[in-house]
């Protein structure tokens, strides 16, 4: 009985208090001070932008201006130097990695794209593709529609 009571009182207690700090809020932001009119801190923002005041963000880094661009090289001249440096094999090498090994007597090392091509038809008539292991084959059905 005292557990029902209890349970009936809490509703009643939190409905009591939440009126409480409605009223006490209501009467508090009728007595508060007006503050700055719209156009007062229009006038401000105004004022701060224009001495650079604004968008100051301190924890991320500035944005990069672009280069002039009647700096540096002319597009010909990079295109040379591109050409130049890929005749000379110095393009396309990621240091980062280190290069696939190729092993004495690898089946792929040295064939043609038409070898390779013709391998892969006739393992395809043969029935050695697509064939995965782990996986059941999928039942072909014989019924014709």
């Amino acid at each position: 009985m005292k557990k029902l009571l209890l349970v009936l009182a809490l509703p009643l207690a939190a409905m009591s208090a939440q009126a409480q700090t409605a009223a006490s809020s209501a009467s508090a932001s009728a007595t508060a001070p007006v503050g700055k009119t719209r156009a007062e801190v229009k006038a401000e923002t105004r004022a701060a932008n224009s001495k650079g005041e604004l968008n100051k963000n301190l924890d991320l880094d500035p944005i990069p201006v672009k280069a002039n661009k009647t700096g540096g090289k002319p597009r010909s001249e990079v295109k040379a130097e591109t050409r130049a440096a890929n005749t000379k094999g110095e393009l396309n090498k990621n240091l980062d990695l280190d290069p696939v090994p190729v092993k004495e007597g690898d089946k792929t090392a040295g064939r043609t794209r038409a070898d390779v091509k013709a391998e892969t038809k006739a393992a395809g008539k043969a029935g050695e593709l697509n064939k995965n292991i782990d996986l059941d084959p999928i039942p072909v059905s014989n019924k014709k529609k």
